[in-house]
């Protein structure tokens, strides 16, 4: 029963490690946490919201105003909020409720997506009309 931990056992490899290896990897270790929390934090704030159903535009809704919109999706209605600056699907006819449980959105960047009814949401930092091209 032993044997399966000490061939997974890092002990033997940390014997051989110099002490700037351990420097740099302290160091690779700082950076990357680092990096997510900046990356993360410095997201500006979505103020848009597009909601696409089967690959066709639907709904472009600011984030800025409060409303409640029920969209048409591939396998039944779909009821979107916007609440305090976030998205979020209310109800859904799908299975699992993905959608639903993942929560409001509100970053630019953010996306929430219900397979079973097509359905798309993304969220903008700017309106659509002045982008030149979205990728992806």
């Amino acid at each position: 029963m032993a044997e399966w931990r000490e061939k997974l056992s890092f002990a033997p490899l940390v014997k051989h490690l110099t002490i700037g290896d351990k420097i740099l990897l302290f160091f690779l270790a700082v950076l990357t946490v680092t990096g997510f929390l900046l990356t993360n934090t410095l997201r500006s704030g979505g103020l848009f919201a597009e909601i696409q159903v089967n690959g066709r535009h639907v709904a472009t809704l600011s984030l800025l105003e409060d409303r409640q919109i029920t969209v048409p999706g591939w396998i039944g209605p779909v009821e979107i909020s916007v609440r305090n600056g976030k998205i979020s699907v209310l109800s859904s006819p799908c299975l699992w409720k993905i959608c639903v449980r993942s929560g409001p959105v509100s970053k630019a960047g953010d996306i929430i997506v219900c397979i079973p009814s097509k359905l798309v949401i993304r969220i903008f930092a700017k309106n659509m009309e002045s982008l030149d091209a979205v990728t992806g």
